[in-house]
Formats: structure tokens, sequence, C-alpha cells
């Protein structure tokens, strides 16, 4: 199209509305399933990837790469390009900045299955000895082990 150019700025502001906007969609309540701890021991846990290294990355990656593409097309596939390297990129680093250790709890369910859930353990929180009763809160593929008592 003659006249048409993609500018970074405009790159820039449609990323951040896609952002802004997929963070209002609502999300399903927790699933949760009871059981028993049956053991937990010491685990390292690669941290959870929050995107902001892959928005970052596509917003660099974009900018760089519309500047090096020079006009036209040029531009445009190096917009494109960028974007991909850039996320890419962006969510490798900061995945691999935030691995912590963790406690790996093995869990007998109520319905006779065993499962292991790894987690970061934060300072202050309780860790769940052999026996707890504890509830394991499911979304999406999430998952965190949270205290829960029942009548059997």
């Amino acid at each position: 199209m003659k006249g048409w150019s993609v500018k970074p700025a405009h790159v820039v502001a449609l990323l951040v509305v896609t952002v802004c906007v997929s963070g209002c969609i609502e999300q399903a309540p927790p699933a949760v399933e009871r059981g028993h701890i049956i053991s937990a021991l010491p685990a390292d846990q690669l941290g959870e990837n929050t995107g902001a290294g892959a928005v970052a990355g596509v917003v660099l990656g974009a900018t760089i790469g519309a500047v090096v593409g020079g006009q036209g097309a040029g531009r445009i596939i190096g917009a494109v390009a960028g974007e991909l390297v850039g996320g890419a990129t962006g969510a490798a680093v900061e995945g691999a900045s935030q691995t912590a250790t963790g406690i790996a709890y093995t869990i007998k369910l109520l319905d006779g299955r065993v499962v292991t859930v790894v987690e970061h353990q934060p300072a202050g929180e309780p860790t769940y000895a052999n026996g707890s009763q504890v509830g394991i809160e499911t979304r999406g593929r999430a998952q965190h082990v949270v205290t829960a008592v029942w009548i059997e």
C-alpha cells in the first residue's frame, strides 16, 4: 500500500492494549482435591513465567526489527521477525532467572490416587508434615497445596 507505514509506537500501543484486554478475562474458581501428605522433600522449582519477559522482548524486538528492516515491506518483516525472536528470548530469560528452591509434596488423595506437587516455599508459609490434611487447588496448569480440614 502506498503511503502506509508501521511506526514502532503503533506496534507498542497495539501490544499494550492486547495485554490489558487479556487481563480482563474472568477465570473460573480453582478446583480443589483433598488428601493427606505422605512425604515432603526439598526440590528445585522453575519460577513462574509471568509473561513480562516475553512482552518486553516483543516490544524491544519489534522496535529493533522495524529499524533494521528499513522502509516499506522490509520494515514490517523486520518488526514481525523481531517480535518472534524477542518474545521467545524474553520468556526464556525470565524463566531462567526465577529458579527457586521449593518443596515436593507427595499426596494421597481421598480417591486413592497419589500425586506430587512441587511448589515454591515463601518465607512464613507453612511446611506441611506427613499426615497433614491438605487440599490441592488447581487453576489451569498451576497447582498449590493449601490447608484443609474435614471430618472423616
